[in-house]
């Protein structure tokens, strides 16, 4: 099998693990609240573990993308969807590495760093997502409307996790958009794998 295909089964592995792992962590007993509470607050206490290990198995899927894209011969390694792929998993790597401040607490360090590689990662995201890796590819048909739909609501979610940022009255359902921006970018992942795999087999 070709880079790839290997890279691109690699990727939809993984994109099916962190999806697994978050429901996994979301059902565990905790204080937090999915509609109200950052993913990254599940960064502390009991589910930090889980966080954690969530978030290393996105940043491979982030990487097998990646490599699966480069090596489609669509893309190259240097430039464009790939470079922002490699940008999204550094910053994926500082919100593992890097616990979050919870609401309330004192601002600290390392809490600063997690905001600060979040930003980067949400940026280089919606940034893969809005591009037309579709059209590249050559894919068509339900595949191409799903990667279209996916990354508007990616766009939408994104919008409103600002808003529940910058508004009080809004505050209460930023854990609710924030996860739809990140279910709907690493559904996104997955799929754009799957494309790959398809032009890989035609």
């Amino acid at each position: 099998m070709s880079l790839a295909t290997v890279s691109a089964l690699v990727a939809v592995l993984c994109v099916l693990i962190y999806f697994g792992l978050q429901v996994q962590m979301h059902r565990a007993p905790t204080v937090y609240a999915p509609l109200r509470n950052a993913a990254s607050d599940y960064g502390v206490g009991p589910t930090a573990r889980s966080f954690r290990i969530a978030s290393l198995v996105g940043t491979a899927a982030l990487l097998a993308l990646a490599a699966a894209l480069a090596g489609s011969g669509v893309y190259g390694w240097r430039g464009g969807v790939v470079a922002w792929l490699l940008v999204a998993a550094v910053g994926r790597i500082g919100v593992a590495v890097f616990p979050t401040d919870l609401p309330q607490a004192r601002r600290t360090a390392t809490g600063r760093l997690h905001l600060l590689s979040a930003i980067v990662q949400f940026v280089a995201l919606i940034t893969v997502v809005t591009s037309d890796v579709a059209g590249r590819l050559g894919v068509t048909g339900v595949l191409a409307a799903l990667l279209h739909v996916l990354g508007w609501v990616a766009v939408v979610s994104l919008v409103g996790v600002i808003v529940a940022l910058l508004l009080p009255v809004a505050r209460r359902s930023f854990g609710l958009v924030e996860r739809g921006f990140l279910f709907s970018v690493n559904a996104w992942l997955g799929l754009a794998a799957v494309a790959v795999l398809l032009r890989a087999g035609s």
